[in-house]
């Protein structure tokens, strides 16, 4: 038979949203590309492109500022090859959001969970978010001052993955980073609020996406705690010591990786693609942020008011493959059995 296609072609540079001149090419990218001739197999560039099948484990389709254009990126997201995306809530209030784009939109997946940025505002009080966003949820349950009552995040939550069985828990996890001035009482919040969130990853059989920064070992000391995890931990957007990555393989989790690894060193991004096992390896855009900035001219492509396209997947498969060494059309196929793994995502 024909010999299988080996490397996808290139279809243009990263792009991004800006309030002022909507979707646009943002430069050259930091890497180099050559399409390969697909040999003997008969196939235009454009379709082995499309034979591809890609999936977004981590996004946040919800997101305020991308506005109206959810529907219009979807779409020109899967001509790139994108069959599904994980939407990831950070906070009560955008749950329902979260909900909506699922059912409204094929190949999305919600994931409901409490970011650790938002612990100190929604975590350490009794809160009600809801309002009369969540026409969703049946018979909602009146708020309670009892003293040992649960957060109304965590009820909330509970609730949300009851309704909701494809669901999956997060974006939650830990965050330490200096320029957020946390104290130790915040510090204590935030392992709290992630240890309840794993014991429903772990009562409702969901996997569950975590954020990690300037966390790992107090993290990785969670997820022995509290595990094991059978239907998985996903690690979004790593980029820590490489040397952590083993005991957090061995503590089950698996490693989305994007365009947040140009923000580091080369040397170390590539250690990080390396030193995670294939088989824990997915891809991620985290859109709308985790553009791929511009190293080739020494400046960067995003700015604040630069925002990440779906379909900039495509380029992170190329540059995490090249990283790694292998073909991207190996990579994609192995990512993509591994996201429809874990997660409840059209094949």
């Amino acid at each position: 038979g024909s010999p299988r296609p080996f490397l996808l072609p290139w279809r243009g540079q990263p792009r991004s949203w800006t309030r002022d001149h909507g979707w646009e090419q943002r430069g050259e990218p930091n890497w180099t590309y050559e399409p390969i001739a697909c040999g003997d197999c008969q196939r235009t560039e454009e379709q082995v492109w499309h034979g591809m099948e890609l999936y977004d484990a981590h996004c946040h389709l919800q997101d305020a500022r991308l506005g109206n254009e959810t529907r219009r990126m979807l779409e020109e997201a899967r001509q790139a090859g994108v069959r599904g995306w994980v939407c990831n809530g950070t906070q009560p209030k955008d749950w329902e959001q979260v909900h909506q784009l699922a059912v409204r939109h094929e190949g999305v997946v919600a994931s409901y969970g409490l970011h650790p940025w938002h612990v100190e505002r929604v975590g350490s009080k009794h809160e009600d978010e809801r309002g009369t966003r969540h026409e969703s949820m049946r018979n909602p349950e009146k708020h309670t001052d009892a003293p040992d009552a649960e957060p109304e995040w965590l009820m909330l939550l509970s609730r949300w993955l009851s309704h909701d069985t494809n669901a999956c828990v997060g974006e939650a996890g830990l965050d330490f980073a200096k320029k957020h001035a946390i104290t130790q009482e915040g510090r204590e919040n935030q392992r709290e609020a992630l240890r309840q969130q794993l014991r429903l990853a772990r009562a409702f059989s969901r996997p569950i996406s975590l954020h990690c920064v300037k966390a790992h070992v107090p993290i990785l000391e969670l997820l022995k705690e509290e595990g094991p995890f059978p239907m998985g931990v996903l690690i979004h957007g790593y980029l820590g010591p490489p040397e952590c990555i083993r005991a957090l393989v061995q503590a089950g989790s698996s490693f989305s990786l994007g365009g947040h690894l140009t923000k580091i060193p080369e040397g170390k991004a590539q250690a990080i693609v390396k030193s995670v096992p294939v088989e824990r390896l997915m891809l991620e855009t985290d859109c709308p942020d985790g553009l791929l900035k511009n190293k080739a001219e020494g400046s960067p492509t995003e700015s604040a008011s630069a925002f990440n396209h779906p379909e900039n997947l495509q380029e992170v498969l190329v540059m995490v493959a090249r990283m790694r060494g292998v073909e991207a059309a190996e990579l994609a196929e192995i990512s993509s059995k591994n996201a429809r793994a874990m997660f409840v995502l059209p094949s």
